[in-house]
């Protein structure tokens, strides 16, 4: 696999059917295709969480390492995805989390946290070490010391037990607009009773828009089956 000009890559639970296309028609981007889609949500709502895609992060967007390869990062990615079983995540609901708008569980799991961090270890070979620039970006954030520490170990705050899955749907915004952006949802039935049961390598590229690059299903075995 030749490597394309991708800045960063990641490992994103991406929707399709019919809640993926709502996320994409929301955002104005379906990172499934590398699409514009045209949208109704003002820019400001979005104009941000738009370049990512509608996802949910597994394994946060990093920078190749030295000698590390897309290829190398797709091969862990499909051989991780024959490891892991489909979680069963459940009903989704829109929350704030802080000042951005998001579906997330109704009840989290601890496969879906597990799961995540499955996804942060495997491709930990490929990344390279946070710059300077960025490890000064988050020690400015003041985070507490067990952020801090997932930064220092993994390059990013919320892992492990600080994992949270969510479908990002705003940038943050003024309070001014929150009532509005969360009345303007017209969310798909697909949201209740949600199973997660592929993940999706994913590449940003010069312009700083996310592009699925492969998808992979997880080996849906039978509880106590070998792998």
């Amino acid at each position: 696999m030749p490597d394309p000009v991708f800045q960063r890559i990641a490992l994103y639970h991406v929707p399709d059917g019919p809640l993926g296309n709502f996320g994409a028609d929301w955002l104005g981007w379906d990172a499934r295709s590398g699409t514009v889609r045209e949208s109704a949500t003002p820019d400001h709502w979005t104009s941000r969480a738009r370049r990512y895609g509608f996802h949910a992060t597994l394994k946060a967007p990093f920078r190749l390492a030295d000698g590390a390869t897309l290829a190398q990062a797709a091969a862990l990615s499909e051989a991780l995805s024959q490891t892991l079983r489909p979680a069963t995540i459940g009903d989704l609901e829109p929350r704030w989390l802080g000042r951005f708008l998001a579906l997330v569980p109704v009840q989290p799991t601890n496969a879906i946290r597990d799961l995540a961090a499955q996804c942060v270890r495997a491709l930990e070979p490929c990344r390279a070490a946070l710059s300077p620039a960025e490890a000064e970006k988050y020690a400015a954030r003041d985070l507490p010391p067990e952020l801090q520490a997932n930064v220092n170990r993994w390059g990013y705050p919320h892992v492990m037990d600080a994992f949270r899955f969510h479908l990002t749907l705003t940038d943050r915004l003024p309070k001014a607009d929150r009532a509005a952006a969360q009345a303007a949802l017209c969310l798909p039935p697909e949201r209740l009773g949600y199973r997660l049961s592929h993940i999706s390598l994913m590449g940003e590229d010069t312009g700083g828009y996310f592009h699925e690059i492969a998808r992979y299903a997880l080996a849906d075995r039978p509880e106590g089956s070998a792998r």
